[in-house]
């Protein structure tokens, strides 16, 4: 047995437990490449839940901390936008948009369709996930701005979901707007949207904060 396996071994013995304190394992996968290449493959490859789960929230903060350092993943990031569950889809979605500041080359633009067809997704979870994710591609990315909203935008007029669930997406788009500070009055597209919001029967929280944006 070499020493990959007998760090791939404890590793696994480590993340399979469901309570781990992964601040060193961050600490670890921040400063040796190796070691996250091995966590880049759990979490993409293995099966066991805790096991991608835990290997997730390391990625998360590394990615975060160290966009360069993980810019060599964005294919396995993207391909996670494509997995067959929903949590690994979720997973794309959260750490692609930490590396945008290192995407000079703009591949983030042919890997939009898949980022955003997760917006007609079943699990209503993960469609919020990419309304709300999409402030920190608004953030690296303006130049998307008008197009992500307009996606957006697109995918609640399909209107598919419960009411509760359309407000609950509804709401989560009005903070990304607020966020992003996109106003109805130089977003057309936007403007006549919440007009027709205006129209239906929406949670008073809901008018009251279309109401502040219009003005």
């Amino acid at each position: 047995m070499n020493d990959q396996d007998l760090m791939e071994e404890d590793y696994l013995l480590l993340v399979r437990e469901t309570q781990v304190d992964i601040d060193p394992l961050v600490e670890r996968a921040r400063f040796d490449p190796e070691f996250r290449d091995l966590v880049v493959q759990q979490l993409v490859s293995h099966k066991h839940i805790n096991v991608y789960f835990h290997s997730y929230r390391i990625m998360q903060q590394v990615t975060a901390a160290d966009p360069v350092g993980c810019l060599r993943y964005w294919d396995d990031f993207v391909g996670l936008l494509q997995h067959p569950n929903s949590y690994h889809r979720n997973y794309g979605m959260d750490l692609l948009p930490d590396l945008l500041p290192m995407d000079l080359r703009k591949r983030f633009d042919v890997a939009f369709p898949d980022y955003y067809k997760q917006l007609h997704d079943e699990k209503i979870s993960t469609r919020k996930y990419c309304i709300s994710y999409s402030e920190r591609i608004i953030r690296h990315r303006p130049d998307l701005t008008n197009r992500i909203v307009g996606e957006i935008i697109a995918s609640l007029r399909m209107n598919e979901n419960s009411k509760s669930h359309q407000n609950f997406l509804l709401w989560a788009f009005l903070e990304l707007v607020v966020l992003c500070r996109v106003s109805p009055a130089t977003n057309l597209e936007l403007y006549a949207f919440l007009q027709e919001v205006l129209a239906t029967t929406i949670p008073p929280r809901v008018r009251r904060e279309i109401g502040k944006l219009m003005v």
